[in-house]
């Protein structure tokens, strides 16, 4: 039988467990969820989003991997340096990305905010950039 133990809000996973997330991410290969239903004891059926799906599925990747897990919320204002951090970028960076309009921020009194949903479209287009560089290196290769 799989086990998961909680302690002090850290989930740790037993070998049993991570080995059924193996078998689980092998049998979904690199297909998506578009959606995942899940029965509940009652006999009911519960139907997960494409996100929500998504979410649990890079989680259980995760175990198979024998990684680690953290998961935390996110207010919707960040500071400044938050979200610098959030994308992996120095401060200075991040206010260059500001002041170029490449990053919507708002002023609260002398202090430059940024929307956590902003910030999170930006990331998706840097990646989106990054991938397009390296098919064209590809390309060029090739």
């Amino acid at each position: 039988m799989a086990h998961a133990l909680m302690s002090r809000g850290t989930l740790i996973v037993d070998e049993v467990l991570q080995s059924s997330a193996v078998e689980a991410v092998e049998a979904v290969g690199d297909r998506r969820p578009r959606g995942t239903v899940l029965q509940l004891k009652s006999g009911d059926d519960l139907e997960l989003g494409e996100e929500l799906s998504r979410f649990i599925l890079d989680v259980v990747a995760r175990v198979a991997q024998g990684g680690s897990v953290a998961i935390q919320t996110v207010p919707e204002v960040l500071t400044t340096s938050t979200a610098a951090r959030m994308l992996g970028v120095s401060r200075p960076t991040l206010m260059k990305l500001i002041k170029k309009g490449d990053l919507p921020a708002t002023m609260v009194g002398t202090h430059h905010r940024v929307l956590h949903t902003d910030l999170v479209k930006l990331r998706e287009v840097r990646e989106a950039e990054r991938h397009a560089a390296i098919e064209s290196l590809l390309e060029l290769e090739g």
